[in-house]
């Protein structure tokens, strides 16, 4: 299991934010792009489609801002996802073709499933197994950041996977979409047990920021917002809710020991 950590600052709420040095999973986004990194991480650039929903650039300027923030960082992301389009199947497969047709030198592409209803979904998601046929990449759900706590979204993503189960041989990543759920972790990870899982997660820094404790594989309201700056720093806070939750799922990186020496 892999979790990339949402970084859009380098600061959270006026004291640094390097987490960095918690994970080297770190998940980054062209239209947070102030958010750097003090050394080269295991990035997954993502496409800011979900913040273009209203207004959307075409596909080379999406790749375009992509590889500009490329520039500023200093490095190439691991990982490059497809400009996809929230609960559009054709717009997304459009997206993922192009992404497939750019030359990409060492970088890993994530293609993403998307679709309003049921059979939407569960059709892009057999055509996306077809592209895998000939073609190497990440295997991305998207729309499913709320199957956590919508059950009709959860279950469009159950199905999908269950009607094409059969045509997975050639994928050998996962990853789930702005979702750290553990029952859908659990059922991914059970159903897939021999192919890599990730997911990436902002909600630990919005989680933090509220007070919540992340604590056996949930969030507890801990502290009241009276409590702020006082008993607990949401960056402080939203650091060792990081480790926790790497804790949580084991997650394989080299500062594991460190996290847990840390005591959180």
């Amino acid at each position: 299991m892999i979790i990339f950590v949402s970084k859009t600052s380098n600061a959270l709420n006026r004291f640094p934010y390097n987490i960095e040095r918690i994970t080297p999973y770190i998940c980054l986004n062209p239209m947070y792009s102030s958010a750097t990194t003090e050394f080269p991480c295991n990035v997954l650039m993502d496409s800011g489609a979900y913040q273009d929903e209203s207004k959307r650039v075409s596909f080379q300027q999406a790749l375009d801002r992509q590889q500009a923030y490329e520039k500023k960082l200093g490095y190439k992301a691991k990982y490059i996802v497809a400009y996809d389009k929230i609960g559009d199947k054709e717009e997304t497969m459009k997206a993922n073709r192009f992404l497939l047709s750019q030359p990409l030198t060492n970088q890993i592409r994530v293609l993403l499933v998307q679709g309003t209803t049921n059979s939407e979904y569960s059709d892009c998601l057999k055509e996306v197994l077809g592209v895998s046929k000939t073609n190497t990449f990440v295997l991305g759900f998207g729309g499913i950041a709320k199957a956590g706590v919508i059950n009709a979204v959860e279950d469009k993503l159950y199905l999908a996977v269950i009607d094409n189960c059969s045509s997975f041989e050639n994928i050998k990543h996962i990853h789930l979409f702005g979702c750290l759920t553990e029952r859908i972790i659990r059922f991914f990870e059970h159903l897939f047990p021999d192919k890599t899982l990730s997911c990436d997660t902002a909600g630990i820094e919005i989680r933090s920021v509220m007070g919540n404790v992340f604590k056996d594989g949930k969030y507890t309201a801990t502290y009241t917002k009276a409590q702020k700056y006082v008993d607990y720093h949401p960056n402080v806070l939203a650091q060792d809710n990081i480790r926790r939750v790497l804790n949580y799922y084991n997650v394989p990186d080299p500062y594991r020991w460190g996290n847990i020496c840390a005591g959180v």
